[in-house]
């Protein structure tokens, strides 16, 4: 398969020297006292630049492609927005070398390079990608823990990612996507498949049962897909949203039954057995937990740094309430999503409410994250269409 011919003629040159990007710059200033850091504690002064990048030589067992569609996910907002002292408000794990960080992972491209040893794939191939790179050998792979490889890789945080007209990845992250490919509303759609992975997981992981009654904070892309699949795919009886922000109140309504402010959710008193937060405001979740049933569960996704607090202990054991990190798609989530589109009982362009153009495109959008995210669910930025030119 890997000596088949170029499907298209202008779908790129068979090495690219110089491909251009959009990429992070921060200073790298450890807080003082810390024996370990994260990045809200280590870079300071975030801040975006389009540049020329040369692609290195293309690895044995990776691919190239051009990127078509990418999606802006909260953690690209969230590690571009600074504290009063100028530290980026991400602690998920991310590294920002001195020439800058490639951000973006998720994405949908096609195959314009194949390395030497890769021959499950063609040149001119549609793939979306993983955004989890795995070691396969420690501990916790061996274990079939793959989302808690210690020594993962998180694509566009600690590798550089998709914000960027041409990358090489490792084949392992591909997924072949064809035929979802075929139609711009489809590649749309296939820009957000590692999000819906994710809600995938957290609800899973949440064991949501037919009859449950679920509670989600948050109404951004996560949120809505979880919303999306515990009413749909998982059988919960009634699926509540809190979400701050009026746009995404009425726009998570398409997925959900009901959609409340956050105060109003509060003072609302109603049970649950499930609780997913996929918005990050721990004291939301401590909260809450009282409101949960006997042997309720506990999804916490996003990661803003804060502590979680909570008084309600002898809730917690006498209702052995349990309380879940859930991270990551990896696992078979991903593959379970695309089944599910494929067999039309999933649309993964439920979240996008917005398509922009290019990298001038998505750096705009990046550097108005309040607006973006107040008027928006899921921005997806056009970077090629058809695979076959730059935008």
């Amino acid at each position: 398969m890997k000596n088949a011919q170029p499907t298209i003629s202008t779908l790129g040159k068979k090495s690219a020297p110089l491909t251009k990007s959009l990429v992070v710059h921060a200073a790298d200033e450890p807080k003082q006292g810390l024996t370990a850091c994260g990045a809200h504690q280590r870079y300071r002064f975030p801040r975006l630049q389009i540049e020329e990048r040369p692609l290195e030589p293309l690895p044995r067992q990776w691919i190239r492609i051009q990127v078509s569609h990418v999606g802006i996910c909260g953690t690209d907002f969230h590690l571009l927005k600074a504290d009063e002292d100028g530290y980026t408000r991400c602690s998920c794990p991310a590294h920002i070398p001195a020439t800058g960080r490639v951000l973006g992972h998720e994405a949908v491209g096609r195959i314009c390079e194949l390395g030497k040893d890769v021959d499950h794939f063609n040149v001119g191939d549609w793939v979306c990608f993983e955004s989890i790179s795995t070691c396969k050998s420690c501990e916790n792979c061996r274990r079939g823990l793959f989302n808690q490889c210690k020594f993962s890789q998180l694509w566009g945080m600690e590798q550089d990612g998709f914000f960027t007209q041409f990358a090489n990845v490792p084949a392992g992250l591909a997924h072949l996507v064809n035929d979802l490919a075929q139609t711009s509303s489809g590649r749309e759609g296939l820009a957000c498949v590692e999000p819906a992975a994710v809600s995938h997981l957290a609800c899973t992981n949440a064991r949501i049962t037919p009859g449950d009654r679920v509670a989600i904070f948050g109404a951004g892309p996560i949120g809505l897909y979880a919303a999306l699949m515990a009413k749909t795919l998982f059988g919960a009886s009634e699926v509540t949203v809190s979400e701050p922000i009026k746009f995404r109140r009425e726009f998570v309504m398409r997925a959900c039954d009901r959609a409340m402010h956050p105060d109003a959710f509060l003072s609302d008193g109603r049970p649950y057995d499930v609780l997913i937060d996929a918005a990050g405001d721990l004291s939301d979740v401590s909260a809450t937990i009282p409101r949960l049933r006997a042997n309720g569960r506990v999804i916490l996704l996003s990661r803003t740094g804060q502590p979680l607090h909570t008084d309600a202990v002898d809730h917690i054991i006498s209702n052995s309430i349990h309380i879940i990190g859930s991270r990551g798609h990896l696992g078979g989530s991903m593959d379970t999503v695309l089944l599910l589109a494929r067999a039309g009982r999933l649309d993964l362009r439920a979240s996008v409410t917005q398509v922009t153009e290019g990298l001038r495109g998505l750096e705009t959008a990046l550097n108005n994250p309040g607006a973006c995210q107040s008027e928006n669910c899921k921005i997806v930025v056009r970077l090629a269409e058809n695979g076959t030119g730059d935008l």
